[in-house]
């Protein structure tokens, strides 16, 4: 191989000093990350070598640091994953990551905790918790959601059927949700697209079972767990299956046919404090004949 900046003759199995020129592939030894294939001879510890899995990793100071390997996971601080991955040897508390913007205000740090907690089911994201306080995110400003009203999950009782969004249900003596008016002392509405949901620890016994994805019999367990609880709006607005009232009109809990549990409008005028006890809500709007969005008024 000759090279234009070289002055003398080439000596067997060495490159030009200065400004090599190559026309084929470069071939080195795998090298590892005490002494990488391709270092610097200012810092032998420090370059790049074949990482054992076949992907490429970059050693510092002879550890390996960073590694991309052979199924295109990027990998910061760990030999192996299944996904990309970050880790810093940090306890509970420590900093990880910081992400900032051109004036060097911090938009995002991520910090280690020593708790997940979560529910285990499907989501853009899971959020562990710090296991002093209890908390999984501060934020500096408001948290915007397309939902409409806030809900918590309620446990059914056994014999209770399928209850649509929407529709009105009873909790019996014991707290359980009912679908049926002999069974309930009190009443709610089903959510139908809540912004916040509380309560969602009823999977808990799934809790580290790996999520859809990684365990083929997970989505059927969950589901079956599922069926237990239902979504209950406490506060916001829902639309509710009923025959219309008007707007202002408070609406009540009644009996209907089959023992069943329906919704009737109920005029400012015509509301008595014998209804205090049935009461959900107020109508802001009629949305068709068969529904109204109402306000949440549990009482």
């Amino acid at each position: 191989m000759f090279s234009p900046f070289h002055s003398g003759i080439p000596t067997a199995g060495f490159a030009p000093v200065a400004g090599p020129r190559f026309t084929g592939q470069v071939m080195a030894d795998d090298g590892g990350a005490p002494s990488p294939a391709y270092g610097f001879s200012t810092a032998s510890t420090t370059g790049l070598f074949r990482a054992p899995d076949g992907g490429l990793a970059l050693s510092i100071g002879g550890v390996e640091r960073l590694r991309l390997d052979a199924s295109g996971n990027l990998l910061v601080g760990r030999q192996g994953s299944s996904s990309h991955a970050l880790y810093r040897d940090v306890v509970e508390g420590g900093r990880i990551l910081t992400s900032y913007g051109s004036d060097q205000t911090a938009a995002l740090e991520i910090y280690a905790v020593a708790q997940e907690g979560y529910n285990s089911a499907a989501a853009a994201m899971l959020i562990g918790r710090n296991s002093l306080t209890g908390r999984s995110l501060n934020a500096g400003g408001s948290l915007n959601v397309q939902g409409s009203d806030y809900a918590e999950y309620e446990v059914k009782r056994a014999d209770c059927g399928p209850i649509a969004k929407g529709d009105v249900c009873g909790f019996d003596a014991e707290g359980y949700l009912t679908d049926r008016w002999s069974q309930a002392v009190s009443f709610a509405v089903k959510s139908t697209q809540p912004g916040y949901v509380g309560g969602d620890d009823w999977a808990v016994e799934l809790a580290g079972a790996g999520a859809a994805g990684d365990d083929p019999g997970f989505q059927d367990r969950y589901e079956a767990m599922r069926t237990r609880v239902d979504r209950i709006a406490y506060c916001g607005k829902v639309p509710v299956t009923m025959a219309p009232g008007n707007p202002g009109d408070l609406v009540i809990a009644v009996e209907r046919e089959g023992d069943r549990i329906g919704a009737l409008a109920v005029s400012p005028d015509d509301y008595e404090p014998a209804l205090e006890p049935y009461r959900i809500g107020r109508i802001r709007r009629i949305l068709s004949p068969q529904q109204c969005l109402i306000m949440v008024m549990l009482s």
